[in-house]
């Protein structure tokens, strides 16, 4: 017989435990940098989803919005590129 897991469950227990671990810490705490490239609605909501899970454990998050005709080789190797 299969069990079911309560993923919202085992999720909140996960992130609470990520937050304990990053409160204890003595330096600084994480980083999450994103790079959204353009501005797809789609896009747009999954990057402010990730951003508000990480504040909520405590990682600090920076995004950083390029336009969304950017050569791929710009993001890698110019920084200028990122606005």
């Amino acid at each position: 017989m299969a069990k079911i897991i309560d993923g919202k469950l085992l999720a909140e227990k996960i992130k609470d435990e990520i937050a304990q671990e990053i409160f204890q810490l003595k330096g600084p705490r994480p980083n999450l940098a994103i790079i959204l490239v353009g501005d797809r609605n789609d896009s747009v909501l999954y990057v402010s989803l990730k951003e508000r899970e990480a504040k909520k454990v405590g990682i600090d998050t920076h995004i950083y919005k390029c336009a969304d005709n950017i050569p791929e080789r710009e993001i890698y190797e110019d920084r200028k590129s990122v606005v």
